[in-house]
């Protein structure tokens, strides 16, 4: 997949159950840059499935599995990836076990296509990305130093540095992801049920409060 100017190969493992992200560069070089492990809010667990797009100037990958359903990422202008959503199987959705995706922009719209290998029919699916690329739905990052970094209004992807960061993500469905850098960070405003938290890149977090 190509992003930002940057080739990057997207690779699953069925084993670990876990995604890794790595650049490859003009020589053909792989250098790894992210991987995530499927926990209980994810479900790529036994991954067999990938499938990478872009929407209005940014870059997803949804995997899937043995797991009963799917989840969706999108890529960080770095190459690490944000989980944005995941979908569980029901009774009225072909999704267990997904062997095939199909993803087609329709309109403006995103349309997700998926193939059970245990179960008929196909799943069909419109994904909510139009507030992602608004021009209120900023990605901001903090730097080394301890920085205070406000989203304001939209929905707002707010990421700490190294030290001690305050993240104040505003109106809006926001997303706080926070890295395992030893300080103690702050979510001033997080919303239960409306804002997300990452941690999936904070394995050496000790605290959360």
């Amino acid at each position: 997949m190509s992003f930002q100017g940057q080739s990057y190969v997207v690779l699953a493992s069925a084993d670990t159950g876990s995604l890794t992200v790595l650049t490859l560069d003009s020589s053909e070089i792989l250098s790894p840059v992210d991987q995530v492990t499927d926990s209980l809010n994810t479900r790529f667990q036994g991954a067999q499935i990938l499938e990478t797009f872009t929407h209005q100037g940014d870059a997803y990958v949804i995997a899937a599995g043995q797991d009963n359903g799917l989840s969706l990422f999108r890529f960080l202008d770095d190459g690490q990836r944000v989980h944005l959503d995941t979908i569980a199987d029901q009774l009225n959705m072909p999704i267990n076990s997904i062997t095939d995706i199909y993803v087609n922009i329709i309109g403006g719209d995103v349309q997700l296509f998926t193939v059970s290998g245990l179960e008929a029919g196909i799943g069909h699916f419109t994904l909510s990305l139009s507030t992602t690329a608004s021009a209120q739905a900023d990605v901001l990052f903090a730097q080394n130093a301890g920085q205070a970094l406000n989203g304001v209004s939209g929905d707002d992807l707010l990421r700490d540095g190294a030290g001690m960061d305050q993240l104040t993500g505003g109106t809006g469905a926001d997303t706080f992801t926070l890295v395992g850098d030893g300080s103690t960070d702050r979510i001033t405003d997080f919303e239960p049920g409306q804002d997300r938290l990452d941690l999936s890149h904070s394995s050496g977090f000790i605290h959360v409060q």
